[in-house]
């Protein structure tokens, strides 16, 4: 179990849960509480869609360590799991279940809202997250690209997601009604989806 947990990295996933989650209860619950608009991201969507990130991003570690085996057991071979603690055709179909099952739960939430055509997010992660591993990561400043825009599209998806944050797409930083008087939640989740992306390339270059 310590293998698997080490393969899809799961310290990385936990961030990715608590980066949806801290946004979901800070600025999409909020949209629906003083709006009184019902929310697609019910906690139970919400799940599904957060459940469906970590299982993408879990699959890219494992395909990320497939190919990288060789390169691995010269470098560090201390750290290789693959082929030592779990067979490389064990690890192959895992990635391939989790991607299959990570497309369903968003399939899911995307199919209440009539737009299954929102699954496009997903499938782009999980082909830029295939070609990351055999070749962007090869290439300095494509692959830090494309791994700055996976994390935040972790963001992304819940603005995209939530058809009640979609009116605001068009409006002011801030937003005054009768109700209430706050900042624009996609220009926040926006913002923090920008700082996502920027700290990542910024760590990187170090």
């Amino acid at each position: 179990m310590n293998a698997w947990l080490r393969l899809i990295r799961w310290n990385n996933l936990l961030i990715i849960l608590l980066t949806q989650l801290l946004a979901w209860v800070c600025v999409v619950l909020p949209v629906g509480y003083y709006t009184h608009v019902s929310l697609l991201l019910t906690p139970v969507n919400f799940a599904c869609l957060s459940l469906s990130t970590i299982l993408i991003a879990a699959a890219g570690y494992i395909i990320n360590d497939y190919f990288d085996i060789r390169i691995d057991a010269i470098n560090r071979p201390e750290k290789v799991i693959l082929e030592t603690a779990i067979p490389r055709r064990m690890a192959i179909m895992l990635h391939s279940i989790l991607n299959v099952v990570g497309l369903l739960l968003a399939g899911y939430v995307a199919r209440q809202a009539h737009h299954l055509d929102w699954l496009a997010l997903q499938a782009t992660c999980t082909l830029l997250l295939w070609f990351y591993s055999t070749h962007f990561k090869r290439q300095f400043m494509t692959g830090n690209l494309v791994v700055a825009l996976l994390t935040s599209f972790t963001i992304a998806a819940l603005m995209l997601y939530e058809p009640a944050l979609h009116p605001y797409y068009t409006q002011r930083y801030f937003i005054h009604t009768p109700a209430f008087s706050a900042p624009n939640p996609v220009w926040l989740l926006g913002f923090y989806a920008f700082f996502c992306l920027y700290a990542h390339l910024d760590a990187r270059d170090r």
